[in-house]
C-alpha cells in the first residue's frame, strides 16, 4: 500500500509499505500529497502561489546578444 510520511504536520514523502506499522508517523496514501498539511485525518493543500511576471520591451530592455538568443531559443 502507499502511505504517506508525515513530519511536523506536513507531507514529506510517499513510500510503498506492506504495513502502516512499519515506521513511526505513516498514514495511507488514498488522498493528499507530498506538500500537503495534514491534521486530525484530513489533508490540506498549501496556498497556490501567484507567479510574478513582467513584460518586457524587446527592443530597450535586452542586448543584441540576449534578442539573438532568446529568437534562437524560440526557433527551437
Amino acid at each position: 500500500m502507499k502511505a504517506h510520511v508525515i513530519e511536523d504536520g506536513k507531507v514529506i514523502n510517499t513510500i510503498e509499505v506492506e504495513s502502516l506499522e512499519f515506521m513511526p508517523n505513516l498514514v495511507e496514501a488514498k488522498e493528499g500529497g507530498i506538500g500537503d498539511s495534514y491534521a486530525d485525518g484530513k489533508f490540506t493543500r498549501p496556498p497556490a502561489t501567484k507567479e510574478r511576471t513582467r513584460k518586457i520591451d524587446i527592443n530597450s530592455e535586452l542586448t543584441e546578444s540576449e534578442k539573438q538568443a532568446l529568437i534562437d531559443l524560440v526557433r527551437i
